[in-house]
């Protein structure tokens, strides 16, 4: 029970990765706001993980619109009544080459996935200080340390997510806030599924040393562990976690 008494906010909690870590966060004591803009996603995910003896609540947000960030925030303080973590989850992906990927589209995937740490880093960060504790998590991937085909908006966000955490680490170390992040690699969701047949995901799967994709719970972990005081002297860290995808030359080949 790592987070006895804590309050965690978790963006992009309605489904994936992100349910399994609320999932965790409620099994090791916390209270959690689930933030989410599927309303209807975030309604059935909320109802799934009541009733673990912890408390957790929805609350359906754009993390792209600042007045969404501020308004969430302020409720999860508020209904939950403190903050301690912040993990910053959502993400979207727009596949496409320089050429053909629209203006339009590199926005909205820069306002989603980058834009939206730093909104959410900005509406804690005075609670953070003013408490000197705090604790943010952000999702990063190997994407953004190797780069990927026809991929290249969502690969340049998880490269400055990496660049963001560590300078975020450098000002918030003297305040007590401590920012890492997490790079995993192929993780076998529902996402997954709609997006690749299974013969894709087993040319996948044949690339990487483990020769299988994560699972959701092996990635949640990863925050659990940063998230909690085991990794009190993490700080500026991005975890890899791949299966060895991008060690040696077998990252080259996971561009199929």
């Amino acid at each position: 029970m790592k987070f006895v008494g804590r309050k965690a906010l978790i963006t992009g909690a309605a489904a994936g990765i992100g349910r399994a870590i609320a999932a965790r966060f409620l099994a090791e004591g916390a209270d959690v706001a689930c933030v989410d803009v599927n309303a209807t996603a975030l309604e059935a995910t909320v109802r799934a993980l009541e009733g673990q003896g912890t408390k957790v609540i929805g609350i359906t947000a754009d993390v792209s619109s600042p007045v969404d960030v501020e308004r969430a925030t302020s409720a999860t303080i508020s209904e939950l009544q403190g903050l301690d973590i912040l993990i910053n989850n959502a993400g979207i992906n727009c596949s496409g080459t320089v050429e053909s990927l629209e203006p339009s589209q590199w926005d909205n995937v820069i306002a989603v996935n980058l834009t939206s740490v730093y909104l959410t880093c900005r509406a804690v960060w005075s609670h953070f200080s003013r408490q000197k504790r705090g604790v943010i998590v952000n999702m990063s991937s190997i994407m953004g340390l190797t780069g990927a085909r026809n991929s290249f908006a969502y690969c340049s966000t998880k490269a400055a997510i990496i660049a963001l955490t560590k300078s975020l680490a450098e000002d918030g170390g003297p305040l007590g806030i401590r920012v890492n992040c997490v790079c995993p690699g192929y993780v076998h969701t529902s996402l997954m599924d709609e997006i690749h047949d299974a013969q894709t995901q087993q040319r996948f799967a044949a690339q990487i040393p483990l020769r299988r994709m994560a699972s959701p719970d092996e990635i949640a972990a990863g925050f659990v562990y940063l998230a909690s005081d085991e990794a009190s002297y993490a700080n500026g860290h991005a975890l890899v976690l791949d299966g060895a995808a991008t060690v040696g030359f077998a990252g080259c080949y996971l561009n199929i």
